[in-house]
């Protein structure tokens, strides 16, 4: 799907947020975030 020009990634934003909920809930320092979330 585009939107105004720009590809819609699905799977990044499940990822990226996936990231930020886990770091939200464990606390854990932004370097130390398992790989499987970039």
């Amino acid at each position: 799907m585009q939107q105004s020009g720009l590809f819609y990634h699905k799977e990044a934003h499940r990822l990226t947020l996936g990231g930020i909920l886990y770091r939200m809930r464990t606390g854990y320092p932004w370097r130390d975030l398992p790989p499987e979330f970039g």
